[in-house]
């Protein structure tokens, strides 16, 4: 089976990975990255579309999944507490129109914070606040 690589035919064999992709015989792999490149802008761009009844219907389900892990914490770890935590939160600050979400676990060099958020609350507390985002941890 042979793969083109922007136009020059590179022979490779089937993986499981060329099938699971979705690599074609006499597929560009520059063109296939660049339809995934496609796909993933428009589904950001959607994501930014969303109201808040959707992501109060995702808090919802966050918090309900949170409930079940807290109710027998043995047959759960802290790390699925915490992600179905960080899940209710992120859903949660997606329905305020003020506060837009720029990051999920945003890596520093020495931390990882779960959300940074892009303050644009106008409340005299938030003003007083004179920072343009707020780190969630």
């Amino acid at each position: 089976m042979e793969f083109t690589n922007s136009g020059c035919k590179l022979p490779l064999k089937p993986t499981r990975l060329s099938k699971r992709i979705g690599l074609k015989q006499g597929t560009s792999v520059a063109d296939y990255a660049r339809n995934l490149g496609v796909l993933f802008g428009v589904l950001a761009d959607f994501e930014t579309h969303l109201g808040a009844e959707y992501w109060y219907g995702q808090a919802s389900s966050a918090l309900n999944q949170l409930e079940i892990l807290n109710t027998n914490r043995k047959s759960s770890t802290t790390k699925e507490r915490g992600d179905a935590l960080e899940r209710l939160v992120d859903a949660l600050m997606r329905t305020e129109t003020e506060i837009a979400v720029v990051e999920k676990n945003y890596r520093t060099e020495e931390k990882e914070i779960d959300l940074l958020l892009r303050n644009n609350l106008g409340a005299p507390y938030w003003l007083s606040q004179r920072s343009p985002y707020i780190f969630v941890e």
